[in-house]
């Protein structure tokens, strides 16, 4: 009866946040949206960039977190606000393929138009959509009857929800390994697109074009991975990029598949760390050519940030 209750409560909490029926698309497009704006306020309030008064308190699984939330006192926490509901967008039309949080400085070119945006520290979200399905054709002995076809899903609610789970640990774990941000950084969110099914004059709602920015990080830097979480529909992956020198834990490098090759993976137990490849993804992805984003002028309690 105690176990019953337990698991009753724990499906009530996670009910609060997400939706429960994940293999419908709808509400698979609903979640991952959500779990989206979680992981970026849970970045922002791990990493100081906004004060205890910017959040909503939430509980998920035993897990306290922290919502971000629209204030008059915090122009800044609005703004953020208002690039994921840009993003949600963009989401919507299955157009967003990633988007990344870069804090900065910056570099005027005084021989050309370009600004060279050194970033400090980034995190990046991956989405994808739509993802293939084993099916099971179950053709009739009589061809003259027709076939049907039943799609087997290899992800249950109770593995989406570990996933969950453990990316929001390690968004904390991570960020308690990191040392803390310089003082003058200011903050800006990039997103790119699927340009196969994305028109090249989309601009979501608080974006704009920015072809004449460039990304540099700095030279010894270190991929660290957080978790990968997909339903039949959707999928989410997060991963940061910050400088070694603020990274004070422990990681491990993990040979991965196709797109995420040799990055780093958040390890609880490994002792040391390792190189990471300087030709990573992530940083190839900031020389695309399709960018935007967009920068704010509040400053921050603990970061500043400034045109």
């Amino acid at each position: 009866m105690a176990t019953a209750l337990e698991i009753k409560q724990n499906i009530g909490n996670w009910s609060k946040m997400f939706p429960n029926e994940l293999g419908v698309e709808l509400q698979s497009l609903v979640f991952i949206k959500k779990l989206f704006a979680v992981a970026v306020s849970y970045v922002l309030y791990f990493r100081d960039i906004f004060p205890e008064s910017a959040f909503h308190d939430k509980q998920l699984e035993g897990i306290e977190l922290k919502i971000l939330k629209e204030s008059s006192i915090l122009p800044a926490s609005s703004k953020i606000v208002y690039w994921l509901k840009g993003c949600f967008d963009a989401i919507d039309r299955q157009f967003l393929k990633s988007a990344t949080i870069a804090l900065y400085s910056t570099k005027k070119d005084s021989h050309s138009n370009i600004c060279e945006y050194n970033v400090f520290e980034s995190y990046c979200f991956r989405l994808s959509y739509c993802r293939k399905k084993l099916s099971l054709d179950l053709t009739s002995e009589n061809k003259r009857e027709p076939s049907s076809v039943c799609e087997i899903s290899n992800c249950s609610e109770a593995e989406i929800r570990k996933a969950t789970l453990n990316l929001l640990k390690n968004i904390q774990i991570a960020s308690e390994r990191l040392s803390k941000l310089p003082p003058e950084l200011m903050i800006t969110m990039k997103l790119q697109y699927y340009d196969e099914v994305t028109p090249e004059n989309y601009v979501p709602p608080g974006f704009k074009r920015a072809d004449d920015v460039t990304f540099t990080f700095e030279e010894d830097n270190i991929n660290v991975r957080l978790g990968n979480v997909r339903t039949v529909h959707h999928s989410i992956k997060m991963h940061i990029q910050t400088s070694r020198r603020l990274l004070s834990g422990s990681v491990k490098s993990t040979q991965s598949t196709q797109e995420d090759e040799s990055i780093h993976e958040l390890s609880l137990c490994s002792l040391g760390t390792s190189k990471a490849n300087e030709k990573d993804d992530l940083s190839l992805s900031f020389h695309n050519r399709r960018l935007d984003l967009m920068k704010t002028n509040h400053r921050f309690t603990r970061l500043a940030a400034r045109v």
